[in-house]
């Protein structure tokens, strides 16, 4: 070898564990920088014409692809189960400890034994009293789980904007420093700070969104995510909100591919991170929390309203205002059985008795009269009871509401006959029209109408109902927006069941015995909601989706809606503590409300304990129980939701924090080695300066030679 050799040598080795040096430092520098990837020097030699000229360092990072990609998707399925864990436990808390009396199920034991005191003494305004600020409490406390519950919908809402954010901005990111890469590639320039920076942007990213990595060719990654949607790679897409799909107010995820290609929903293509667990929870889990809890309180309602319908407080009040049914005038009567409704005076005695029979045809008689026959249509019915309470009270139907009132400081009873109660569709006369209600919701306690099929569904044309269409992920896939025609409901049933409207998605049928449209979805689809609904049917304005219970938020709402009459907290209304004695041949002067009756109230304490129909609710199925087994239902299913979203993300956070552990030791920096690498390559370091100062010597000696 020459002596330019041995120089060439000595300079190289120079530079060469120069470099070595220089990321042995930056290794120590970054021991505990997260998602540090160390680097790596390798020595090559240097040849020409098959000689050695010298020798080169190459700096890589040591990243495992393998264990990379690994801990990407654990973090991905921890940040999933982290962010649902988080709002379920805190949702579950809402009830309170089932054992406490600072809960939903403390305050709903309170209420019937409110009820149980009062029986013992009808007549204490103390006892009265105190069973109405039980009967508050109850609702207040229901109506606060069932807010919070919708509130932490909305935070999840919210943070979904937040991390959206967070998403685009570790996209754009990501883009950079793949063209960064690219260009110091083509530069041959050293690249390894830039790619130390994507490993830490995709390690952020995994929290938020499944990814995988894809090396590029030219340098740089593919980011897609697990399902094979490509999230970015020379150019970034975007994430955005999408409003058209929105169902409750809450919107949808959108992503736009970058160079113009057609956006598409995100939610369908996620399979892990905390933007999936986000909408779970907000579109799944809070939502079946929500219809369970308004399952219940509508339970509580309807259960105290069908034994309160029965009673009679003392004195009778004066007025009963009805609910809005939804109903119209020209609707179908369709009840069976027998009702009495009588105008009493202060002393419980009655001033006149009226007798409606509903056969075919419906008929009226007063006082053990002849009975008189009725149009036996809903109006039908209130102008001939209008009829007959002529000169002692008054009947009318206005918005869908029955109204019923005595004059001459009287008041009003009501019962059914023992042997052949009234009943619409399941409920009596003064329960189906909520004529005593004890509770009252601006929702529907219930969706069992009582319509036939050939009532006039009373919706205006240019009036419609939107109705998203979920798949299996949960997104909304599509929207249909429907605006009803024909004139009946089993014209708007047939309308529905079409196939370009609702029939390829769900069974759409007009339930004849209860006069319930029901929506049930079609096995592989996820679902079908409501978006948007601006039907109102008649004069009454009820919408298609609140009158037969069509919306999921709509069914959770009634966990915020019910509440105990005002003319009841005000005194104006006393709670039913009696019976009425009421039969066809009562004449005026008998004795009909009797002071100190307590069957009423007896009646309403066994309400609890008394067996009565639930539909299906969030993840409960349909179940004929009593309201103290389904509060324990809800209790237990809310505890299961938090326990194995609580076990999932423990089990999500140990895998991930093992996938970390063994990346960390085959990338990260281990310090003894680092050190006995800078000193080896100090030695070489030094080694290559004696090679260059021995050939430079040599260049000295055959000068002074010459």
């Amino acid at each position: 070898m020459s002596i330019a050799g041995v120089m060439n040598a000595g300079v190289t080795g120079l530079l060469a564990n120069q470099q070595a040096l220089r990321g042995t430092s930056t290794n120590i520098a970054n021991l505990n920088t997260p998602g540090y990837v160390r680097q790596e020097t390798q020595f090559q030699a240097l040849s020409t014409s098959g000689n050695t000229t010298g020798v080169e360092a190459i700096t890589r990072r040591a990243a495992d692809r393998f264990l990379a990609a690994a801990s990407l998707r654990a973090s991905s399925e921890a940040g999933a189960a982290s962010a649902r864990s988080g709002l379920l436990d805190r949702a579950q808390a809402t009830y309170g400890d089932p054992n406490s009396d600072a809960s939903v199920f403390g305050a709903l034991d309170r209420t019937f034994a409110s009820f149980s005191s009062l029986s013992l003494d009808p007549r204490s305004a103390v006892r009265q009293a105190d069973t109405v600020s039980a009967l508050r409490g109850l609702m207040a406390e229901v109506n606060r789980a069932g807010g919070e519950i919708a509130a932490l919908r909305s935070e999840a809402d919210a943070s979904l904007d937040g991390e959206v954010a967070e998403v685009n901005t570790l996209l754009g990111e990501v883009a950079r420093l793949n063209r960064d890469i690219q260009t110091g590639l083509g530069q041959r320039a050293d690249v390894s700070g830039a790619e130390a920076q994507l490993s830490q942007a995709l390690d952020a990213l995994a929290e938020f969104v499944d990814i995988r990595a894809e090396p590029r060719e030219l340098g740089g990654v593919n980011i897609r995510t697990t399902s094979g949607l490509l999230l970015v790679g020379h150019e970034a897409g975007r994430i955005s909100r999408d409003t058209s799909r929105a169902v409750d107010g809450f919107g949808g995820l959108t992503f736009t591919p970058a160079g113009g290609a057609a956006a598409e929903p995100l939610e369908r293509s996620l399979r892990g991170g905390s933007l999936l667990g986000l909408i779970t929870a907000r579109d799944s889990d809070l939502v079946g929390m929500g219809e369970e809890l308004g399952a219940l309180a509508a339970g509580i309602a309807d259960a105290l309203n069908a034994t309160h319908a029965g009673t009679t407080a003392v004195p009778a009040p004066s007025t009963l205002q009805g609910r809005d049914t939804g109903l119209l005038g020209t609707d179908s009567l369709n009840f069976t059985g027998t009702s009495r409704v009588a105008v009493v005076d202060a002393q419980g005695r009655t001033v006149r008795t009226v007798t409606l029979s509903f056969g075919a045809p419906p008929t009226r008689a007063v006082d053990g009269g002849a009975p008189v026959a009725f149009t036996p249509t809903v109006q039908g019915m209130a102008d001939t009871l209008n009829t007959a309470l002529a000169g002692v009270g008054s009947a009318s139907f206005a918005n869908g509401r029955l109204s019923v009132s005595a004059s001459g400081g009287n008041g009003i009873a009501l019962a059914d006959d023992p042997a052949n109660p009234s009943a619409r569709a399941g409920r009596s006369l003064a329960h189906h029209f909520g004529l005593n209600d004890i509770l009252t919701s601006a929702e529907p306690l219930f969706y069992e109408t009582g319509l036939s099929r050939s009532d006039a569904h009373g919706f205006a044309p240019g009036q419609a109902i939107t109705f998203a269409i979920r798949d299996e992920a949960g997104a909304v896939a599509r929207t249909v927006a429907v605006t009803p025609t024909g004139t009946t409901w089993a014209d708007l049933e047939t309308q529905l069941a079409g196939t370009d409207v609702l029939g390829a998605y769900a069974v759409v049928q007009f339930n004849d015995a209860t006069g319930q449209l029901q929506i049930t979805p079609r096995p592989g689809t996820g679902g079908v909601d409501v978006a948007n609904d601006t039907t109102a049917r008649g004069g009454a304005g009820m919408s298609l989706s609140t009158l037969m219970g069509l919306s999921a938020s709509g069914r959770a709402d009634r966990a915020t809606g019910v509440s105990v009459p005002s003319d009841i907290l005000n005194g104006t209304r006393r709670i039913g503590t009696a019976l009425a004695e009421l039969a066809s041949t009562t004449l005026p002067g008998s004795l009909a409300v009797a002071p100190g009756d307590a069957r009423g109230a007896t009646a309403l304490s066994n309400a609890a304990s008394r067996a009565q129909s639930f539909p299906p609710s969030g993840s409960l199925a349909s179940a004929s129980t009593t309201l103290e087994d389904y509060a324990g239902r809800i209790a237990g299913a809310a505890g299961r939701r938090a326990a194995a979203a609580e076990r999932a993300a423990t089990s999500a956070e140990s895998f991930a924090t093992e996938a970390r552990t063994r990346r960390q030791g085959a990338e990260g920096v281990n310090l003894d080695e680092e050190m006995v690498n800078l000193t080896t390559f100090q030695q070489a370091y030094s080694a290559s300066a004696r090679v260059i100062q021995a050939a430079n010597d040599l260049y000295d000696t055959l000068l002074r030679l010459v």
